[in-house]
């Protein structure tokens, strides 16, 4: 994505937008539409959970280094992302602990996809103005969004097939390399860099709705 971004984009700001989107973590949806989408929902747990630990370090490191002190304090930056991650994580525990989780469970599915309704509609809503009005700039960023999911997600299964790899755990490899928290990224952008740089996020959103119902659809197509 940054090698792309870095070469088809001659823009300061979107290439900022897509360093934000490249240091945040997987998106949390990635549990639930790994159980939607019959992957390995342990292994998607425990990815998510891991890498979300580690991008409270590696997003601010990787942002300062590629964007510089100036467009990002890193102090200011770690604090966001503890207040973004941490809250909403100790939220569902607690959520749990009070022994609701029968009752979510079955509400699951519609709150996953309210919410998720939500922050896209939130995060193109706030941009609309580009897709009017800079369709070169639409067209070189939704060709890179297109390719890191699309053809990755598609690379991934090819590769598994030819390593024997369990087909749920390459459903959840696939879904967890495709799918980045835009609405972390929009909002870490839109605080730090300015409304442009939150252009990737919105086209990203799009992109990674529009390959989930194809993921649907080519899985179960696979599987008849």
């Amino acid at each position: 994505m940054l090698l792309m971004a870095k070469f088809i984009l001659n823009d300061g700001e979107l290439w900022a937008g897509f360093v934000t989107i490249a240091a945040m973590p997987p998106a949390t949806s990635i549990v639930p539409f790994t159980y939607m989408l019959g992957g390995d929902i342990v292994f998607s747990l425990i990815g998510v959970a891991g890498l979300y630990l580690v991008a409270i370090a590696l997003a601010p490191a990787m942002m300062v280094l590629s964007l510089g002190v100036d467009l990002v304090n890193p102090v200011k930056l770690l604090l966001t992302l503890l207040y973004l991650i941490i809250i909403p994580v100790a939220v569902s525990r607690l959520l749990l602990f009070k022994g609701l989780r029968e009752a979510i469970t079955k509400w699951q599915d519609t709150a996953v996809t309210w919410c998720y309704f939500t922050a896209a509609y939130i995060i193109i809503g706030s941009n609309q103005q580009f897709f009017f009005e800079q369709a070169g700039v639409l067209l070189r960023v939704l060709a890179i969004a297109l390719t890191v999911t699309f053809v990755v997600g598609q690379l991934i299964f090819l590769t598994a097939r030819k390593l024997h790899i369990d087909w749920s755990r390459s459903i959840t490899f696939s879904v967890m390399a495709t799918r980045k928290n835009t609405s972390l990224a929009s909002a870490i952008a839109i605080a730090f860099l300015g409304q442009r740089a939150s252009f990737p996020a919105a086209i990203y959103t799009i992109v990674q709705i529009v390959y989930l119902v194809w993921q649907g659809f080519y899985l179960k197509k696979r599987t008849e």
